[in-house]
């Protein structure tokens, strides 16, 4: 039998809806040899977990924690499993990364952590490790904020817990919904001086260039999945054509395709005493690409900034070229499958702005 509960600091279940149809309930789940748990309109708080009990005769068990990650083989030693959601961590790792000398700072209203991300940014502030003008700090609204009044309101409260005066970008988060009203909203907002650049986030090129065309004022960014499986050489064109720059998230693939241990980016790397991550950025700043680079280690985030003192070959490029898979390494966007849960997600992770 497996269980799975979601449970606040006080180790009590949490009562939410499970689905939309249905009242509030216990967010728990079990069965034999499967258990789903699907968490609706709740944004996870401080202390939150998830809680995974087994009582199967194998200590190892199969966690998925979504959908666009993959599923990781975990040791129950006490047939017990517990998972801290890591809210908490969010300031300590935005403070660690300015600390070791990153400036650029990417959250979102749907990854429920910008007072956190905001408090990381005031510590560092106020310890005197950078100036707010130094700092470039990013934020999106997600689908059903993509509306003209919605839009405002998401990004008033967006400042507002993170106790900014003004984000330095901002972006439509996915390309669903009222994305031309929401456009007008931050149009307007920019020109009140509360957003320095806008942009767009997993708009493929057809839709950044209808989207361009259709605009007075043209999106600045465009955050979409770039990586070396795959990798976007012919969107990258079409970008810089319209003079829309590239933002990689997911740089690494989340380690998909078991990236970091790829013989042919391992041998690169060896060349200069480097780590797989590091020629995977370094192949990316080369390309004028944006890399986001996630983590909330140190000592990862120092090797991620450390690739400024060496530059990859023609060869090493074409090397890397030939990993191109030129298809995602999570989901397709235009996928029926994709935007129903798109859909779906939408519906449950309403964030209330009053």
């Amino acid at each position: 039998m497996i269980k799975i509960e979601l449970k606040n600091k006080d180790n009590q279940i949490i009562t939410g809806r499970i689905d939309h149809e249905k009242p509030e309930a216990p967010f728990m789940a079990e069965g034999d040899t499967l258990a789903v748990l699907a968490i609706k309109q709740y944004l996870y708080q401080v202390g939150d977990k998830i809680v995974v009990t087994y009582t199967g005769a194998t200590p190892y068990l199969m966690v998925q924690l979504d959908e666009t990650l993959a599923p990781s083989l975990i040791y129950l030693k006490e047939k017990v499993w517990e998972y801290q959601i890591p809210l908490e961590e969010t300031a300590e790792a935005v403070y660690q990364a300015i600390k070791a000398g990153y400036r650029l700072i990417d959250t979102a209203s749907i990854y429920g952590n910008e007072k956190e991300t905001g408090e990381g940014i005031k510590r560092a502030i106020n310890e005197d490790l950078v100036t707010r003008d130094e700092l470039f700090i990013t934020s999106k609204l997600f689908i059903l904020q993509a509306s003209e009044g919605k839009a405002k309101e998401t990004i008033e409260h967006s400042l507002k817990v993170m106790g900014l005066d003004y984000l330095d970008l901002y972006l439509i988060h996915q390309p669903y919904g009222d994305i031309y009203g929401a456009w007008r909203s931050m149009v307007a907002t920019q020109k009140a001086g509360k957003l320095r650049a806008i942009g767009i986030s997993n708009f493929k090129s057809a839709k950044m260039i209808e989207f361009v065309g259709l605009n007075e004022v043209k999106p600045q960014i465009n955050q979409i999945e770039v990586n070396p499986w795959n990798q976007r050489i012919e969107d990258q064109e079409w970008h810089e054509k319209y003079e829309v720059q590239i933002e990689a998230w997911a740089p690494f693939a989340e380690g998909r395709h078991e990236l970091f241990k790829n013989p042919v980016l391992e041998e690169i790397g060896e060349q200069y005493g480097k780590s797989i991550g590091q020629v995977v950025l370094r192949w990316l700043m080369q390309r004028g690409i944006v890399a986001l680079a996630k983590s909330v280690h140190p000592e990862r985030m120092a090797e991620n900034i450390d690739i400024f003192d060496f530059e990859l070959s023609k060869g090493d490029i074409e090397k890397i070229a030939n990993l191109d898979m030129k298809e995602s390494a999570f989901f397709d966007h235009d996928a029926p499958q994709q935007v129903e849960w798109f859909m779906n997600r939408m519906l449950d992770t309403e964030i209330n702005v009053d």
